[in-house]
């Protein structure tokens, strides 16, 4: 997200044919296929699986505490944890070759002798990149101009406030006396920071690292992009995801889009300080396909919708709808009373301590039983599924896996996006089970759905499209 400021010459260079202009919708600026030339647009069309942008670094990036045993803290590359490196100063990051340690030096080494002080009590990651950045900002300010990014302070509310200002008491302690001048800038850079921040995610596209890139905050926000960010290691690029004509503006998505649209709509104004207004959030203001229900009544077929009271409980279910043979009616005071309610809210609740705790405690017990209660689509029972096929393929018990995997899948069916990258991973995962199990007919489908996305969506040179091209 970019605010509204002239766009310098060095911007208009990196986008070449694309033109910054301002969205007010998204508090700032952003990225439109072609030259506005004599106020017309040129009459092309950005074809699909193009790099709008190939290869860019970040400005300043870290590896997550989860991840630091097995992720080079430079390259962001996935390792076995023996052929990973200690920094032997700090001994919290990790490096894959002498020469990715060499090329986090200039970053990592004022970090390492703050480590080593505030060792064992190690900031979080959000702390590390924020002194990351306030660090090589002042040692490079021309490499990034910061004072572009978006800043919204007035929008964040006293509990938020409160939670800037313990963090900046942590990156007080962890930086040194001298780069005190530089601590009273970390207000103004963390607001930055917070709606700028992309997650650099593994080739699965599970979350990684954090980090920060100048030309990635040119593009805006939508729940159908029409652009899709993928990462290559630390490599970010953006390619399209189908043909778009001159004059639209190229969209990316911030978030996970198999969520709700009251639950991404929270998320977006939570993080990033804007309501969304895209085309699907406007549809799915009445009528969400990632909400439904069955009529709690086994022998009904009734396929019901309901809504949150609360965005951040899953369990506050709300009726939209009434089955029409009168088991459930909408705003019926009575239904909190109902046993079926009682038990499928305290279902909910309880699967949900198991995705965010990512325990395995009585899983596939909660997954029959709300099973009964929830549509295979359903965005609760699509984390669950992928929860169960996580713990059964580290269990090694792939045969367990795949119908998990299977149902995994019901959600893009409603979300109706043919290229969406997640759906591609997964049926790449499907795949590999599919040929671990040698299950050659699903093996081939599989794959070759895979494929299509995969090409689409990461490239032909990705590190994902090398895993497909080497089970084929």
């Amino acid at each position: 997200m970019i605010q509204a400021s002239s766009t310098s010459k060095k911007d208009e260079e990196m986008l070449e044919t694309m033109t910054l202009r301002d969205a007010p919708e998204h508090n700032g600026r952003g990225v439109w296929w072609g030259q506005n030339s004599k106020e017309s647009w040129q009459p092309t069309h950005l074809a699909a699986e193009h790099n709008v942008i190939k290869c860019i670094r970040p400005f300043a990036a870290v590896v997550d505490r989860h991840n630091r045993k097995i992720v080079c803290q430079s390259c962001f590359i996935k390792q076995e944890e023996k052929y990973l490196k200690q920094c032997a100063g700090c001994k919290v990051f990790r490096y894959c070759s002498s020469s990715c340690q060499r090329a986090d030096w200039k970053d990592h080494k004022p970090e390492c002798v703050s480590l080593k002080r505030t060792t064992p009590h190690i900031p979080e990651t959000s702390v590390l990149l924020l002194a990351r950045i306030i660090r090589k900002w002042h040692r490079k300010p021309s490499e990034f101009d910061l004072d572009k990014l978006c800043y919204f302070p007035d929008t964040y509310g006293p509990q938020e406030q409160a939670g800037h200002f313990s963090m900046i008491a942590v990156l007080k302690e962890f930086m040194s006396q001298e780069e005190e001048s530089l601590v009273r800038q970390a207000n103004a850079v963390l607001c930055k920071m917070r709606v700028n921040t992309f997650s650099i995610c593994d080739p699965e596209g599970s979350p990684i690292g954090a980090a920060l890139y100048d030309k990635l905050c040119f593009f805006n926000h939508s729940c159908v992009p029409n652009c899709v960010v993928t990462f290559s290691g630390i490599y970010a690029r953006v390619r399209t995801l189908h043909q778009i004509p001159a004059g639209h503006e190229l969209l990316i998505s911030y978030i996970d889009t198999c969520q709700p649209q009251i639950k991404r709509r929270h998320q977006l104004f939570q993080q990033y300080k804007f309501n969304c207004e895209c085309i699907r959030c406007r549809q799915e203001v009445d009528a969400d396909p990632l909400t439904l229900m069955k009529c709690p009544i086994s022998k009904c077929q009734q396929v019901l919708e309901y809504t949150l009271s609360n965005p951040e409980d899953d369990s506050s279910i709300f009726m939209r709808t009434s089955c029409k043979y009168g088991h459930v009616r909408t705003g019926d005071e009575q239904i909190a009373a109902s046993p079926w309610y009682t038990q499928v809210t305290h279902l909910i609740s309880d699967s949900q301590d198991n995705i965010t705790s990512r325990s395995t405690e009585g899983l596939n017990e909660k997954i029959a039983a709300l099973e009964h209660y929830l549509h295979p689509s359903n965005y609760i029972m699509h984390s669950l599924y992928n929860l169960a096929m996580d713990v059964t393929i580290s269990e090694q018990h792939f045969h367990e896996a795949i119908p998990y995997g299977e149902k995994a899948l019901k959600i893009y069916e409603v979300l109706n996006n043919p290229v969406d990258p997640l759906r591609g991973v997964q049926l790449l995962r499907l795949a590999k089970l599919y040929s671990l199990l040698g299950h050659i007919q699903p093996f081939t489908e599989t794959i070759q759905a895979a494929a299509r996305i995969l090409h689409t969506t990461h490239g032909e040179d990705s590190i994902v499209y090398q895993q497909v091209l080497a089970l084929y």
